[in-house]
């Protein structure tokens, strides 16, 4: 949504599932056709599919009994992605997990030819992440909040940002740096025979790192404390 807002552009989104809960083969085909045919009326417009991994790999499971179903809907959607009268001003975008699960095919010149793996946003990037959810900035520096999300992802900081506009309702305030700061998990602190059995751990990663590739290893660094037992980060 955020990319077609950018381009100014509509979105039309979509998936393998949406289209399966249509019915059986002949339904899930014309689903997708219907959305490609929608898309191209729409555009110049963007068309994503969530999920992308969902439609499968003709190469894996050959000798399944689903596996011609499968073939027909990965041939199908090579036929709507390259269609021989080109999808100009449609540019569709594909999002999943398991990028191996994808049929090479569908990742050709013409098709979805470009991957972009999205790592885990940097501190800059969580913090605009978190202040998006919360719909306003922060009133005070958060550096305990940053160094408190490292290695969050996107969903973990909308659900930070949920519970800090909760807290933020109680007190009848606007949300603050304060509601956030009380939303993090609670944490405790590693004991020192903790501390020292995660430090050889660690030191072992580190050596390993230098010996097969030199120069690459810029630092270790371990946190003092660890979220409490039984709280998700």
């Amino acid at each position: 949504e955020a990319l077609a807002n950018t381009c100014g552009v509509p979105l039309i989104a979509a998936s393998a599932g949406q289209w399966q809960a249509k019915g059986h083969l002949g339904d899930f085909l014309k689903a997708m056709r219907r959305f490609f045919s929608d898309a191209q009326a729409s555009q110049p417009c963007i068309a994503f599919l969530d999920e992308f991994d969902s439609f499968g790999n003709r190469e894996k499971g050959r000798d399944a009994d689903h596996n011609d179903y499968k073939r027909q809907v990965v041939n199908a959607l090579l036929e709507c992605l390259d269609p021989s009268g080109g999808r100009a001003g449609v540019v569709v975008v594909g999002a999943c997990n398991s990028l191996e699960e994808v049929d090479p095919a569908l990742l050709r010149p013409g098709r979805l030819e470009r991957v972009i793996e999205v790592g885990l946003p940097d501190d800059d990037a969580r913090l605009a992440i978190l202040e998006q959810h919360l719909g306003s900035k922060l009133d005070m520096p958060p550096f305990e909040i940053i160094s408190r999300t490292r290695g969050w992802t996107g969903a973990q900081l909308a659900k930070l940002a949920r519970d800090a506009r909760r807290l933020a309702r109680a007190r009848n305030q606007p949300v603050s740096a304060w509601d956030v700061q009380n939303a993090l998990p609670s944490r405790r602190p590693l004991s020192e025979s903790e501390l020292f059995r995660i430090a050889i751990h660690e030191a072992g990663h580190a050596v390993l790192s230098t010996l097969t590739d030199p120069g690459a290893l810029v630092s270790v660094r371990i946190d003092g404390f660890v979220p409490e037992a039984g709280v998700m980060t």
